[in-house]
């Protein structure tokens, strides 16, 4: 006969298959929610970098549509090129006119000369596009004459002095 001191031992030793099994689904619960943790993280991440693309290539085009203005191209449409393939961009710019009930508007010009509405859209691979509407002053040659060309006309007829003296008779 077996010694009591072994009989216990044996029965003592090792896991029961309940305690096993409880031990894998506490393990198991831990993975499922660290492994969702991390799909959201990468998921979170990728939704930021491009939210981040999306804004500098807003940022970018805001740039390139002033440049086209300021050269006289009022609407246009082009791609960012070979580091974003696949996005485009597109604006178009109208100069704002004077409100037809101000009776303060004696000339033909804009009441603001250079002041441009301008509506940039940006375009992903997948077609789906962000917008933004912004004004902008361009001071362009056309602008800056329509501005002061009356102006300019009569200092020079004056004679160099004040434009308000220089019809007046003598």
């Amino acid at each position: 006969m077996l010694p009591r001191t072994s009989r216990v031992r044996s029965q003592a030793a090792g896991f029961t298959l309940i305690e096993v099994m409880i031990a894998l689904a506490i393990l198991g619960m831990s993975l499922f929610i660290l492994l969702d943790m991390h799909y959201n993280a990468m998921h979170a991440q990728n939704r930021l970098e491009n939210e981040v693309k999306v804004r500098n290539l807003l940022s970018l085009a805001v740039g390139m549509s002033e440049v086209e203005i300021a050269v006289g191209t009022l609407k246009d449409s082009q791609e960012f090129g070979d580091r974003y393939p696949g996005w485009r961009y597109a604006f178009d710019a109208q100069e704002v006119e004077p409100a037809s009930s101000s009776s303060v508007q004696t000339t033909n010009a804009p009441a603001f000369p250079g002041l441009y509405d301008v509506l940039v859209t940006i375009e992903d691979p997948d077609k789906a596009a962000v917008k933004l509407q912004y004004y902008t002053v361009v001071r362009t040659e056309a602008a800056q004459q329509g501005a002061t060309g009356d102006d300019e006309t009569d200092a020079d007829a004056g004679g160099g002095g004040p434009p308000a003296a220089a019809g007046a008779p003598e």
